[in-house]
């Protein structure tokens, strides 16, 4: 596949019903994780994966 998509298709793929490719039970990642589900679209004729990258936000106090 090429890397150069067209807008008008990458919309319709954007757009197209998606569900889940398996029943595995998942739980939603922890800070620093991800999390990599895959979905197919309902016709069954496209293939997606849904990734989900949990940051982990540091906050330091400093005081001088």
């Amino acid at each position: 596949m090429s890397a150069n998509l067209p807008q008008a298709e990458a919309d319709a793929l954007i757009a197209l019903a998606k569900r889940r490719a398996d029943d595995d039970e998942r739980r939603f990642p922890h800070p620093g994780e991800r999390l990599v589900i895959p979905l197919v679209s309902l016709d069954k004729r496209e293939d997606f994966l849904l990734d989900i990258t949990r940051s982990q936000i540091n906050v330091t106090k400093i005081t001088h």
